[in-house]
């Protein structure tokens, strides 16, 4: 009864739509950084005029936030190194400025003036190297051309601009060979309620979907070649329902089986297919992923943990601290993390190999759903319940970008490249590109 609770629970948040929140302007680095020197400004005209030292403290706290945030985002502009370095150190030195001109308070108001004025000095600097970089992302759509899709997985091919994305309502697999305006996808038909779901790249340029359904068209791993050849690894006996999907390094392709609780292991060389069952009985698992470990990783909804487990079939599961947080997507991270979404608990957690775990509390009305580990450490989520793109910086920080289609609820999120992600829209139907930078 409680997988069935929770499964219609899941369901129904991927089915209906969400109320869109009052949207807000992005904000990336460059003006995070314009605002703080409008508080600089501002205290120093403040101090000019003799105004109350509290209300130019006040404005030192706003702009020691804002240099804060725009230190945050820096790694987005997609700048050279150096010069992200060289705006980095300017912006610290101006925190450290103002850090001394609050300390100093006391000491009267031409210590302010000195501190305040050096910080602006070293804010020019540093948004003189910004120059054009953009400072909040661009983002754009791309209209899927199936009516009854429900734009769910999505994964970047290996030829690093191509965009796959799988739809459960229309059975089928679309491909855009770029993201670019006015791009031409191909749609891929599949069985008859195949549902396919997640996917994964494997050997020769395969791609592999986890077919969800559970009626003669589905129920199975599916293998797309280049050519646009279908080939179906149907289940054993009983109704496993496939859903996330990953590739390990032996060839061999990992799944879910949201259904029955086990994790299946495919050889797509015999199409031989092994199953293991996690110890907690109804966990129904969602997402996995290869560790760093060389384990695959992933989450278990009804069960409220994250499972290990080996190529050889031993699982090990960890609880989640939120009680019923609905753990859904799953994603590798640097120095060996594993990070996690929490869909009901408005989180998104952070796994060390050894079952750590940090949560990270994001936005009220947040239900984060895809991520994925940038290069710079900042993790990307698409958050279906406010309608954002965010980020959570490694520093704990969360920035959200809302998009352009109201109510689009967006599922997954991959990287196109430093600065550029591509996601997927369940109710808006369509691809998406947010973009920092000049790619």
């Amino acid at each position: 009864m409680r997988r069935a609770f929770v499964l219609v629970c899941l369901l129904v948040v991927l089915a209906c739509g969400v109320a869109a929140a009052a949207q807000v302007p992005p904000r990336g680095a460059k003006e995070y950084l314009a605002s703080a020197r409008q508080n600089d400004q501002r205290a120093l005209a403040a101090l000019r005029s003799g105004r109350a030292v509290s209300a130019i403290l006040a404005r030192l706290r706003a702009s020691q936030a804002d240099l804060a945030a725009a230190l945050d985002t820096l790694g987005a502009a997609e700048l050279p190194a150096a010069t992200t370095a060289s705006i980095r150190s300017r912006l610290v030195a101006a925190a450290r400025l103002k850090g001394r001109a609050l300390a100093a308070k006391a000491l009267g108001t031409d210590h302010l003036t000195r501190a305040v004025r050096g910080a602006l000095s070293a804010e020019a600097k540093a948004a003189e190297l910004l120059g054009d970089a953009p400072g909040s992302p661009s983002i754009s759509e791309l209209p899927i051309p199936v009516g009854l899709f429900g734009a769910f997985d999505l994964v970047v091919g290996p030829d690093g601009r191509s965009v796959w994305v799988s739809g459960p309502d229309g059975s089928r697999v679309v491909l855009y060979p770029s993201l670019d305006p006015g791009t031409t996808p191909t749609v891929f038909r599949l069985p008859p309620g195949s549902g396919p779901r997640g996917l994964t790249f494997g050997p020769g340029g395969a791609l592999y979907i986890a077919e969800t359904g559970t009626n003669i068209g589905g129920n199975a791993i599916g293998r797309l070649m280049p050519t646009g050849e279908l080939k179906q690894f149907f289940l054993p006996a009983g109704a496993g329902s496939p859903w996330g999907i990953a590739a390990a390094p032996d060839g061999k392709i990992w799944f879910t089986e949201v259904a029955s609780g086990k994790i299946g292991r495919l050889d797509p060389a015999n199409g031989n297919i092994v199953e293991f069952r996690l110890p907690t009985a109804n966990s129904q698992p969602q997402g996995i992923v290869l560790g760093a470990d060389g384990a695959l990783w992933g989450t278990e909804a009804a069960g409220n943990r994250v499972f290990r487990i080996t190529t050889q079939g031993k699982a090990t599961e960890f609880p989640i601290p939120t009680p019923n947080s609905v753990p859904v997507a799953i994603a590798a991270g640097r120095y060996g993390y594993l990070w996690v979404s929490e869909l009901s608990g408005g989180k998104l957690l952070r796994v060390s190999r050894t079952g750590k775990m940090r949560e990270f509390p994001l936005p009220a009305g947040a239900r984060p759903y895809g991520l994925v580990s940038a290069p710079d450490g900042n993790v990307w989520f698409a958050d279906r319940g406010r309608n954002r793109i965010g980020l959570v910086t490694p520093g704990g920080r969360v920035f959200e970008f809302p998009l352009p289609t109201p109510n689009a609820q967006p599922t997954a999120i991959a990287a196109l490249g430093l600065g550029k992600f591509a996601f997927s829209e369940f109710v808006g139907n369509q691809v998406g590109t947010l973009t920092f930078g000049k790619n």
